[in-house]
C-alpha cells in the first residue's frame, strides 16, 4: 500500500484547546414561532407537525423544521426554493453575502463571533431531450455558505455549518444551519503534535490492510461538530484525515478521525445507523 499526501496538516499548531459543553437544542413550537416572526409570518395560518425526530410548521408558502437531536434547523420557501423562474441569473456574489447577511441578523441564526462567510456557491441546471444532447445550463440561485470557529480552530465535519440560498432577485428563498450553542467550559487539554497524528494515521490504515493505494487529500485539526441526525453533549478537538483509495479503476473515499487532545473527553460519532452484518474473508483476486 502507498500512501500520497495532497494534503499535510501545518507545522505550526497550537499547544492546547479548550473543550466544551454544548447546551441541550431547544426545539419547540416557541423557537418556530420565533423565527416565523422573524420571516414576517406572525399572521399567517400554521400548520405545525411533530414526530421523535423532528419538529416543524408550515406558516403562509414557508416550511420550517429543526431537527430534535442536533437542533439543525432548515427554512425552504415552498414556491420558490430551490429557483423558481427562468430568468437569467445576474446576482453578483457580493450581493448575494449581503442580503444572506441581513436574513441571518433579522433571525439571529447565527453568533456574530464565531460565524464567517467563506464561499458562494451556486445551484445549476441543464436538461436535455431524449437523444442526449445537453441543454443550456442555468444558475437557479446562490448558496452562501458560513464556517465556524471556536477560539482559534476551525468547526470541521458535517455539523458547524449554514447556507443562506438567495434567488436571482437578491430574495432568500431557503436557509439550513447545524450549528449547536456553546456551553460552558469543561476542560483544556494539551495537543498532540502533527507527527504524532500523522504516525498514528498511517498506523491505522496498516491495520485494515487495505487494498490499493491511499491519496490524502485533506488534513485538519478542529473542533469535531456532528450532523444533523445525532445528538452531541460536548465538542472537543480533533484531527481528520479524508483520504481515496485507489485499487485498479474502483476508487472510495473515506474519513479517519482521531483525538486530538492527550486525553479525550467523549465520543468522535454518533451511532451506526445502517450496522452491516459480517462478512467472510474473500481473498484478493488480480484482475485480466
Amino acid at each position: 500500500m502507498k500512501i500520497e499526501y495532497a494534503a499535510r496538516l501545518p507545522r505550526s499548531l497550537p499547544a492546547k484547546a479548550r473543550v466544551y459543553a454544548l447546551a441541550a437544542p431547544r426545539t419547540d413550537h416557541k423557537q418556530l414561532q420565533a423565527l416565523a416572526d422573524g420571516l414576517g409570518l406572525r399572521a399567517a395560518p400554521a400548520e405545525w407537525h411533530s414526530s421523535a425526530v423532528a419538529v416543524g410548521a408550515q406558516m403562509g408558502r414557508w416550511s420550517l423544521a429543526m431537527h430534535r437531536a442536533s437542533g439543525a434547523l432548515r427554512l425552504v420557501h415552498l414556491d420558490r426554493h430551490p429557483g423558481g423562474d427562468d430568468e437569467t441569473f445576474e446576482l453578483s456574489d457580493r450581493r448575494a453575502q449581503g442580503a444572506a447577511a441581513r436574513f441571518v441578523s433579522r433571525l439571529s441564526l447565527l453568533p456574530k463571533a464565531e460565524a464567517k462567510a467563506v464561499a458562494v456557491t451556486h445551484l445549476r441546471q441543464a436538461g436535455g431531450p431524449p437523444d442526449g444532447k445537453a441543454g443550456k445550463e442555468r444558475i437557479l440561485d446562490a448558496g452562501v455558505v458560513y464556517a465556524r470557529r471556536i477560539d482559534d480552530l476551525p468547526v470541521i465535519g458535517p455539523g458547524g455549518m449554514a447556507m443562506v440560498n438567495v434567488a436571482g432577485d437578491g430574495q432568500v428563498v431557503g436557509a439550513r444551519r447545524i450549528w449547536r450553542t456553546l456551553g460552558r467550559r469543561m476542560a483544556t487539554v494539551a495537543l498532540q503534535p502533527a507527527d504524532w497524528a500523522m504516525e498514528t494515521f498511517e498506523s491505522a490504515l496498516a491495520r485494515q490492510k487495505l487494498l490499493g493505494d491511499v491519496k490524502v487529500l485533506k488534513a485538519q485539526l478542529g473542533y469535531l461538530e456532528f450532523g444533523e441526525l445525532d445528538a452531541q453533549t460536548l465538542i472537543e478537538p480533533a484531527y481528520a484525515f479524508v483520504y481515496r483509495v485507489q485499487h485498479g479503476e474502483v476508487a472510495s473515499k473515506h474519513v479517519h478521525v482521531m483525538h486530538a487532545g492527550e486525553k479525550g473527553h467523549g465520543k468522535l460519532m454518533g451511532p451506526r445507523r445502517f450496522v452491516a452484518g459480517k462478512q467472510r474473508a474473500r481473498k484478493a483476486t488480480e484482475g485480466k
